[in-house]
C-alpha cells in the first residue's frame, strides 16, 4: 500500500499542475484581453511630427505611447508604464483624444483613480466597424497626398492640404461632425472635424502638425491648426477658410498666420502651450503675390488679380492697416473702383467681406 506520505505527494502534485494550468488559463485571457501586451518605445517619427508629445515629461510620454499603442490595438484593458495620479492620468488621456484623430472609436468615457497602473478603455463601436472606418478615412487621406506631390515646400504642401480639405466638405452638425471621418470620408464637419482632418492628412504627410483648442474671441469655443514647415510654425484654421461667408468657395485669410494677427484665437494652455507663430512670410497673399504695397494701384491690381484662380474669388492683403482702411473706403464709394469691379462682374456688384485682423480683402465675384 502507498504510503500516507506518498499519497499527499501525488495530492501536492495535482494541486501544483491545477494551480499551474489555472494561472495558463488566466494569462491567455489577460493576453487576449491586451493586458499584458509589450510597451514598445516609439520610432523617432513618432516624436517627430508630434510638438504636444514632445512638451511631456519622460514619465508623460511613457503614459501617451502606452495609451495610443493600446487603444491602436483595440485593448479593453491597458497596463501603464508606471503609477500615475488621476491629474497625470487625466492631462495626458484629454491630450491623446484631441492629438490623435484616427482614434475617433473612443468614447468620452474615461476612468480615473487617485493611483493608476491599469486602465480600462471605452470604444463607442466595435473593432471591425471601427477598422473600416480607419481604412477609408486613410483611402481619403491618400488621394488628397497624392494631388501634393508637385509641391516644392512644405508650406505648398500645407497649402494644397488645406485647399482640398475645404473643397471637399461643408460646415454641418452630423453624428461624426467632431471627428477626422465625417471631414474626409462623409464631408460634412464642424471645427473640430475640420481640424482633425487636417491634422491627420498633415501627418500623414509626414509633417508636424497639431490641434489647438480654445476660444474665439467672441467667447465661442473653437479649435484650429498649428503646422510647422521649413523651420516654422505657423495658425492655421480651416473652419474660418471655409465659411459660409464666402458662398462656397476657399479664402485663405487664416493660412499660415502670425500670432501677431490671430489674437481672435485664444488657445487654452491647459494641456499644452502651443508654439510660437512668428513667421508671417508665408502666407497665402505672399505665397501667391496677392498683397497691395499701395491703395492707388487697386484698380490696377483688381484688373491683374481677377481670374488668377479658378474658382470665383479675388482675395488679396493690404501691407499696413491704412492702405486697408482706404481701400475699404474706395471699394465703398470710388466710382473707377466700381467700374472695374462692374467689369470683372459682368454689371453686377460683387460680395466683398473685409477681415480686420489679418487687413484682407476678399472679393466674391
Amino acid at each position: 500500500m502507498q504510503s500516507l506520505k506518498g499519497k499527499l505527494t501525488v495530492i501536492a502534485g495535482l494541486a501544483a499542475v491545477l494551480i499551474l494550468m489555472m494561472l495558463g488559463i488566466s494569462g491567455l485571457a489577460r493576453s487576449a484581453r491586451g493586458e499584458h501586451a509589450r510597451y514598445r518605445e516609439p520610432d523617432a517619427e513618432f516624436a517627430g511630427q508630434r510638438y504636444p508629445y514632445r512638451q511631456l515629461d519622460e514619465r508623460g510620454q511613457k503614459l501617451y505611447t502606452a495609451l495610443y499603442q493600446g487603444i491602436s490595438d483595440y485593448r479593453t484593458v491597458i497596463d501603464l508604464p508606471g503609477t500615475y495620479t488621476a491629474e497625470e492620468y487625466r492631462k495626458v488621456y484629454l491630450l491623446l483624444t484631441t492629438q490623435e484623430p484616427e482614434l475617433f472609436y473612443l468614447d468620452t468615457v474615461y476612468e480615473t483613480a487617485d493611483q493608476m497602473r491599469r486602465t480600462e478603455m471605452f470604444y463607442t463601436m466595435p473593432k471591425s466597424e471601427a477598422e473600416r472606418m480607419r481604412s477609408q478615412m486613410a483611402a481619403a487621406a491618400d488621394g488628397i497626398i497624392r494631388e501634393t506631390a508637385g509641391a516644392r515646400s512644405d508650406i505648398q504642401r500645407l497649402l494644397l492640404i488645406h485647399d482640398r480639405i475645404c473643397a471637399g466638405c461643408f460646415y454641418e452638425k452630423t453624428p461624426n461632425a467632431d471627428s477626422a471621418y465625417g471631414c474626409l470620408v462623409e464631408g460634412m464637419a464642424m471645427c473640430e472635424g475640420y481640424a482633425k482632418a487636417f491634422l491627420y492628412v498633415a501627418r500623414r504627410a509626414g509633417l508636424d502638425a497639431m490641434c489647438v483648442p480654445g476660444r474665439t474671441n467672441r467667447g465661442e469655443a473653437h479649435i484650429w491648426n498649428i503646422a510647422g514647415a521649413d523651420g516654422h510654425y505657423y495658425n492655421i484654421d480651416l473652419t474660418w477658410d471655409d465659411d459660409d461667408t464666402y458662398d462656397g468657395r476657399t479664402a485663405h485669410t487664416c493660412f499660415a498666420v502670425p500670432d501677431s494677427m490671430f489674437q481672435d484665437h485664444m488657445p487654452d494652455t491647459d494641456l499644452m502651450e502651443p508654439p510660437a507663430c512668428a513667421d508671417g512670410k508665408q502666407m497665402y497673399y505672399h505665397m501667391r503675390g496677392f498683397y497691395l504695397t499701395e491703395s492707388g494701384r487697386l484698380c490696377t491690381a483688381l484688373q491683374d488679380w481677377n481670374g488668377a484662380v479658378p474658382e470665383r474669388i479675388i482675395e488679396f492683403r493690404c501691407i499696413n492697416e491704412t492702405d486697408f482702411r482706404q481701400v475699404k473706403e474706395a471699394l465703398r464709394t470710388q466710382a473707377d473702383v466700381h467700374a472695374v469691379l462692374a467689369q470683372i462682374c459682368g454689371g453686377v456688384m460683387p460680395r466683398i467681406v473685409a477681415d480686420e485682423k489679418r487687413s484682407v480683402i476678399v472679393i466674391l465675384t
